[in-house]
């Protein structure tokens, strides 16, 4: 496998596309399919990330220990049009200010707080089309660049 690489923002990615033999069947039966295993790798990172992880993840990178989501002009502007909401009313209603700057709110749910924006029992990202930039990034974060136990821990799609 030849890492390929690409480029996603101001960020710097490889790459790597396999094949991968998984089993798959109804009532015990077991049928063999390939399907295609994508992992995006990091300079300075010791792992990898697997984005078709999140599809049956819970979202657990939107939800834990209470945090900062950061946001500028730029990204207010595209989830106000998105959402078709004015941006006094988004800012008013979903965002709260901190230290000058705008950070998503947060609720609290049991013992982990989370963001506002994720919904219904799936716990999907309502706005995950137009998510801010420090989501997109996960799990890369300087964070877990010394820290990989706790990346391997908190996210399914993380890789070794």
């Amino acid at each position: 496998m030849t890492p390929r690489c690409c480029r996603r923002g101001a960020r710097r990615v490889r790459q790597r596309t396999g094949r991968q033999t998984v089993s798959a069947g109804t009532r015990g039966e077991k049928k063999k399919r390939d399907v295609t295993v994508s992992i995006m790798w990091k300079d300075g990172f010791d792992f990898g990330f697997d984005p078709a992880a999140c599809t049956d993840c819970p979202s657990h990178c939107y939800r834990g220990k209470s945090g900062r989501v950061w946001l500028s002009q730029q990204e207010i502007f595209q989830i106000c049009s998105f959402l078709n909401m004015n941006p006094i009313d988004f800012i008013q209603t979903y965002l709260m200010r901190m230290e000058n700057r705008l950070s998503i709110k947060e609720r609290h749910s049991g013992h982990d707080f989370e963001c506002v924006f994720l919904e219904g029992s799936q716990k999907k990202c309502s706005i995950y089309a137009v998510r801010p930039d420090q989501y997109r990034r996960f799990p890369f974060w300087d964070y877990f660049r010394k820290h990989t136990d706790q990346a391997v821990k908190e996210c399914p799609g993380v890789r070794g």
